[in-house]
C-alpha cells in the first residue's frame, strides 16, 4: 500500500485530462466530420472549450456521487500455507494407493472428517498440489424429503432465489475482490459454495 502513489495517480483525474464519449440514437440526421472505417459509423471529435472546462472544474462535488465504501474483502496476505501429512491422511493415502492410481500423492489423500455431531459433519482437505493462497468452503444442507411434492420443489427454488437476492450486495463486493459465491439447490440439498483468497474467507 503506497498512499503517495495513490495521491499521484489521482492528480490525473481532472477535466483537462479526460475524454468524453457521447453516443445516442438522437444524433441521427446530423452531419459529422469523420467516419469509422470498418463499420462506416459517422462521428465527430472536438476539444472541450475553455468555457466547458471551466464549468467542469468549478462544479465541485455531486450529491450522491462518491467513491464506494472500503472493500473489506480485498486480501493483503498471499502467502502459501504449508502443512505436512498427518497420520489420518497418511492412512487414507495408503488405502487409495492400492488402486494404483497415477494421480499425485497430494491429490490422492482423501479429505478428513474433522468434526461431527448429531446433525453436522465437517470435512477438511489441505491443498498440497496447486499451492495457491486460495480455499473453497462448501456448505451442504440436506433437506430430507424436500422432493416429495412439486410444491416443495418449487418452494426450494424460490428459497434459493430469495437467498441469492438477500446476499447480492455483500457478494458483489466479494466478487470484485476475487471471492466468488454461489447458491444452488441440487436434489434434496441446498448448497452454498464460497471460493477465494484464504485470508478473507
Amino acid at each position: 500500500w503506497d498512499p503517495e502513489l495513490v495521491k499521484d495517480i489521482l492528480t490525473y483525474f481532472v477535466p483537462s485530462n479526460m475524454r468524453v464519449e457521447v453516443q445516442s440514437s438522437s444524433f441521427k440526421g446530423r452531419t459529422f466530420s469523420c467516419e469509422e472505417p470498418w463499420f462506416k459509423v459517422p462521428f465527430s471529435k472536438d476539444r472541450l472549450t475553455d468555457e466547458e472546462l471551466g464549468r467542469l472544474e468549478g462544479s465541485g462535488g455531486i450529491e450522491g456521487l462518491d467513491f464506494p465504501p472500503k472493500n473489506e474483502f480485498l486480501p493483503s496476505d498471499f502467502s502459501i500455507k504449508v502443512q505436512d501429512f498427518i497420520e489420518e491422511e497418511r492412512e487414507g493415502y495408503e488405502k487409495a494407493s492400492k488402486f494404483e492410481c497415477p494421480t499425485p500423492e497430494a491429490l490422492v489423500a482423501p479429505p478428513l472428517l474433522v468434526w461431527t455431531s448429531d446433525n453436522i459433519e465437517a470435512w477438511y482437505k489441505f491443498d498440497r498440489f496447486f499451492k495457491t493462497p486460495r480455499m473453497t468452503l462448501l456448505l451442504s444442507f440436506h433437506l430430507g424429503d424436500i422432493n416429495s411434492s412439486a410444491e416443495q420443489c418449487v418452494l426450494l427454488k424460490l428459497c434459493t432465489k430469495v437467498l441469492e437476492d438477500v446476499l447480492v450486495e455483500t457478494t458483489y463486493l466479494a466478487d470484485v475482490a476475487g471471492l466468488s459465491t454461489s447458491v444452488y439447490s441440487c436434489q434434496e440439498r441446498l448448497e452454498i459454495k464460497i471460493e477465494g483468497f484464504s485470508q478473507k474467507l
